[in-house]
C-alpha cells in the first residue's frame, strides 16, 4: 500500500502493529519476533562498538568477544549503568558516533585487575596473559 506522505505511512504502520499486538493469535508471535530482533540488534551494536575501540583487550590482547568488556578508564561505569537503568545501547551509540573517548576494551580478568588496582587501590603486581585456545585435532577419524 504505497503512501505519498511519509507521515501517513508511519501512522498506518503504527496502527497495523497495534492491531496485530491486540490479536490473541498473532500478538505473542509478533512480540517474540520483536524480542529476537532487538537481541540481535543489541549484540551487533556491542560488537561494532568493541571493534571501533580496537576489538581486543588493551592489556593482554584477548580477542574473544564473549570475554571483552567496555571499561571506563577513570571509573564511574557502575554509576553510569545505574543512571541508564542498565541500558548499554546509548553507550554503544556514543562510541560508534565517536562521542566517547573515556572508554577502552578490556577482557573480564584485566577489567577486574584494573578495578582493584586503580579504583580500590589494592597493592600488588599482577600479570594477566591471554593464551588462545588451540583446537584439538582428532587424528583417529
Amino acid at each position: 500500500m504505497p503512501f505519498a506522505d511519509l507521515k501517513q505511512r508511519r501512522k498506518y504502520a503504527r496502527e497495523w502493529i497495534y492491531r496485530k499486538r491486540r490479536d490473541p493469535k498473532q500478538g505473542p508471535i509478533l512480540k517474540s519476533y520483536q524480542q529476537q530482533y532487538n537481541q540481535k540488534w543489541k549484540a551487533a551494536q556491542r560488537v561494532k562498538a568493541l571493534m571501533i575501540l580496537g576489538g581486543k583487550c588493551r592489556i593482554c590482547n584477548c580477542n574473544n568477544l564473549l570475554a571483552l568488556e567496555i571499561n571506563h578508564i577513570h571509573g564511574g561505569g557502575q554509576r553510569e549503568r545505574k543512571r541508564r537503568d542498565g541500558n548499554h545501547t546509548k553507550l554503544y551509540a556514543e562510541i560508534i558516533n565517536g562521542k566517547r573517548k573515556d572508554v577502552e576494551v578490556l577482557c573480564r580478568p584485566c577489567n577486574a585487575a584494573h578495578f582493584l588496582k586503580r579504583i580500590k587501590k589494592v597493592q600488588g603486581d599482577w600479570k594477566i596473559v591471554w593464551i588462545p585456545q588451540i583446537p584439538i585435532i582428532d587424528r583417529n577419524r
